[in-house]
């Protein structure tokens, strides 16, 4: 096998020489710079095919550079495991070969070195250039990256009215480790937003799992215990009107997706809404189809606003009538999932409210 060269760029956060002997016990030549400079420098003057950083500014840069030299160098990205660390945009934005959670088992390691080297990139269905996951999966990550943003933004809510003293008074050192706090879940949540911008565009239909599900069991409840807290601090009312039904509803379908449809019709409710609003659950049997309603007191929303709502990046409309900032990701999602599932949702205006309507058809 002829002998490849790996530049590896230090960092602060992974063991290098540790991962330095594990390529060389492989029989890989191995250098190392400590800056961005000298790895460079090394660029420069030797031929390498790949490129093994952390997923930090430095890193991306110099996977960037290297990728100009040399179209053909290949570069991994080491990302740490802690849930804290926030990665660049710009890391999805250039053409990575792979991404590496670290810490990971040694056999694991060696094995995706050797694919990246042999040019066995993460491919989508059906060959084509390189995409860094498949479809399915990275429809996933976009409900999953969609309701976490949801969790963080009331999250940091939450934080604005402590900072602000709504809850009692605190003294200044308090106050300002909060903001360090809001700031670093801004980080995130601008993160989540930047990632799901740049995959919402290219998604293909897939097929959607099927079990038999009870609505109200399976998906309604659970989503309502997820959001108690929030509700019960909010001192929202909810009238739920599922729970007075005399038998079950069944429907076939995923329960992850119909629980995070459930999940944002409701997070929209208590976010547009507001402070002591009322919320009403409700499902009605059409026939060949299930009608499930979650309508929100306050004034409809503005005719002229009605034909953007499932548009990708709607922002929203407050009780105040005015645009709301943010990323309008999930009405889009919703209405794509539950098609998915043969159904429809759509908006429809109330006097007195706003309600938003899931149908269903019957298993």
């Amino acid at each position: 096998m002829e002998e490849q060269q790996i530049l590896i760029l230090e960092g602060r956060t992974h063991n290098f020489p540790a991962i330095k002997r594990v390529l060389e016990y492989k029989n890989y030549r191995v250098e190392q710079a400590s800056t961005p400079e000298d790895a460079i420098e090394a660029l420069v003057t030797r031929n390498f095919s790949l490129i093994l950083a952390d997923a930090d500014a430095d890193g991306i840069e110099i996977i960037k550079r290297a990728k100009k030299f040399d179209p053909a160098i290949k570069g991994i990205l080491l990302v740490d495991r802690n849930p804290c660390q926030v990665l660049p945009a710009e890391a999805f934005e250039i053409d990575i070969d792979d991404y590496l959670v670290m810490p990971c088992r040694v056999m694991e390691f060696q094995r995706r070195v050797s694919q990246c080297l042999e040019g066995r990139k993460l491919e989508k269905h059906g060959g084509g250039r390189g995409e860094l996951l498949n479809e399915s999966a990275m429809t996933e990550l976009m409900s999953l990256f969609h309701d976490i943003r949801g969790s963080l933004v009331s999250t940091t809510a939450l934080l604005k009215l402590l900072i602000k003293g709504t809850y009692g008074k605190m003294n200044d050192g308090v106050a300002d480790k909060l903001g360090k706090a809001k700031t670093r879940i801004e980080k995130v949540i601008a993160m989540t937003e930047e990632y799901l911008h740049k995959i919402l565009a290219g998604r293909d239909d897939e097929e959607i799992t099927q079990e038999l599900l009870d609505l109200r069991r399976d998906v309604i409840n659970p989503v309502l215990d997820e959001l108690a807290d929030e509700i019960g601090s909010l001192e929202i009312t909810i009238d739920n009107r599922t729970d007075c039904l005399p038998a079950a509803k069944f429907v076939k379908g995923d329960k992850f997706w119909l629980k995070s449809v459930f999940r944002n019709l409701i997070g929209n409710a208590i976010k547009y809404g507001g402070r002591g609003c009322h919320i009403l659950i409700d499902l009605e049997d059409r026939g060949f189809t299930y009608r499930l309603h979650v309508a929100n007191s306050g004034r409809p929303i503005p005719e002229e606003y009605r034909h953007l709502l499932f548009e990708k990046l709607f922002t929203g409309i407050g009780q105040d009538q005015k645009k709301k900032t943010g990323l309008g990701l999930g009405l889009y999602l919703s209405r794509d999932i539950v098609k998915k599932h043969g159904g429809d949702l759509w908006y429809e205006p109330k006097h007195g409210n706003t309600d938003f309507v899931v149908a269903l058809p019957h298993c």
